[in-house]
């Protein structure tokens, strides 16, 4: 039995993106699901800024000021090459009310945007997955498996890719992803630095 939704949008991916856009479809009154294959959040870091004009849509949806308060401010970033600076960027020269990136891990940033999606009543439904999708032109039939193996079919007006590169929205439409992989190491780390 597929469970018939008209109007609702699932949104398979629950990153800043996926988290963002359910946060935005639910203010202006447009019913959707969220779903994310990990039981957990990621408790990684990863993106570690978030520049002007991304502050500047969170204000819209009533997120900057946590965001604001809970990461650190950043007027510029400086690149540097075996103890030589080869590039500098000023962020106050940026034409915005926010002329700086705020520095918050992506687990927070993750947090602070799940706790507002709860406040309206929707929550992160965890370990499920996208394993089939078709579509007509009035719906889309999707089947989602939870971590046990259990599927459930449903059927939503849209269905929107928010999983990143190794998508299974858009492995089910054969959609490839442009672009390379590069064979580079990075390190993050939060530390108090003499930058004189």
């Amino acid at each position: 039995m597929v469970g018939d939704k008209q109007g609702e949008v699932l949104v398979v991916g629950a990153g800043p993106v996926g988290l963002t856009l359910a946060l935005a479809l639910t203010q202006l009154g447009i019913p959707c699901r969220i779903i994310d294959k990990l039981l957990e959040p990621t408790d990684q870091s990863r993106a570690a800024g978030i520049h002007a004009r991304t502050i500047e849509l969170l204000q819209m949806l009533g997120v900057s000021q946590d965001i604001i308060q809970q990461g650190n401010k950043a007027t510029g970033i400086s690149m540097y090459s075996n103890s030589r600076r080869i590039a500098h960027i000023d962020y106050t020269q940026v034409k915005s009310p926010f002329p700086y990136a705020i520095l918050l891990p992506q687990v927070h940033t993750e947090k602070i945007l799940t706790d507002h999606l709860n406040q309206l009543g929707v929550s992160v439904e965890r370990g499920k997955e996208l394993v089939k999708l078709s579509q007509n032109a009035e719906s889309v039939d999707a089947t989602l498996q939870n971590e046990k193996g259990q599927t459930e079919d449903c059927r939503v007006s849209y269905v929107v890719g928010c999983d990143g590169a190794h998508s299974a929205v858009g492995h089910q439409l054969q959609l490839s992803f442009l672009g390379e992989t590069l064979n580079e190491g990075w390190i993050f780390g939060d530390v108090d630095a003499d930058c004189e």
